[in-house]
């Protein structure tokens, strides 16, 4: 099936007004539908490669331009990896999902599409579904470090290729684009709308996990500290980066502080890096 979203994506419909992949979408529809029945049958490898090849034939319709189509799909993503709570044998899927979330969201930001506010709420919308479900049902063990482990593809900032990497290099990149670069600019435009509401999302994962006493409370604190630099520094980038940027990125990087200086005393996340 995921074949068939590949090869169905290379269809030209010929006609003016059609821009919908339909017979992609079909065909997505029917390789999720397998991977549903596949998720009581205990065979979490087959999931794990479902959700990849779920998370794949989304990568494709975003490079076709397509950013409202992946939304489906990543409801499918954040619905098979919590099926990965329930045995701590099939914890494997919720790693192999937020990976796919991790890569999606990069795929997003580098889209060309010019509205993607849409799409980037839904998917950072599942993102945190994702993350509250497993703070909330499986408890952290304090040697065992598992919100950690499993949450990493996402928020870890010491294993490359997880995200925060890849938003290094991006972040990078675009401060050594030149300053008329068009697709810069639209990457440029992508990261001021993902980071517009990512402050509340983060803020609410953050306090979860303090309750919860996890160690993902010091992730999720450093990933934090980590995109607000980024954010920072390109804000401070040529001109059509600040003019672009500003608003989002500014409340974005007083966002730790404002939380903290609001945190009681005996809170006990109160005073942790900050």
């Amino acid at each position: 099936m995921a074949t068939l979203v590949r090869t169905y994506m290379t269809i030209d419909y010929a006609a003016r007004y059609t821009g919908k992949k339909e017979h992609a979408q079909l065909a997505a529809g029917y390789l999720t539908g397998a991977v549903e029945r596949v998720l009581p049958r205990n065979l979490p490898d087959v999931v794990m490669e479902g959700i990849r090849l779920t998370g794949a034939s989304a990568r494709l319709f975003l490079t076709a331009g397509q950013p409202n189509d992946i939304i489906t799909l990543v409801e499918k993503i954040a619905v098979f990896s919590i099926a990965g709570i329930a045995r701590p044998t099939d914890r494997a899927l919720i790693l192999t999902g937020m990976d796919e979330l991790a890569q999606l969201t990069l795929y997003l930001l580098r889209t060309q599409t010019r509205d993607i506010s849409f799409a980037t709420n839904q998917l950072r919308d599942w993102v945190e579904f994702v993350v509250k479900t497993f703070l909330t049902a499986v408890p952290d063990a304090p040697l065992d470090s598992a919100h950690s482990n499993y949450l990493s593809p996402y928020y870890s900032l010491t294993k490359r290729h997880a995200l925060g990497d890849k938003l290094t290099e991006l972040s990078n990149a675009l401060m050594d684009a030149d300053k008329d670069d068009k697709i810069a600019k639209g990457v440029i435009r992508n990261i001021q709308i993902w980071s517009g509401e990512l402050y509340r999302t983060e803020k609410t994962l953050l306090l979860l996990a303090i309750e919860r006493k996890s160690h993902f409370t010091f992730d999720s604190l450093h990933w934090i500290a980590h995109v607000t630099k980024l954010l920072n520094a390109l804000a401070r980038a040529p001109d059509f980066i600040l003019t672009n940027a500003a608003t989002s990125f500014y409340e974005w990087s007083h966002f730790r502080p404002a939380f903290f200086a609001n945190q009681p005393r005996n809170n006990p996340g109160y005073g942790t890096n900050k």
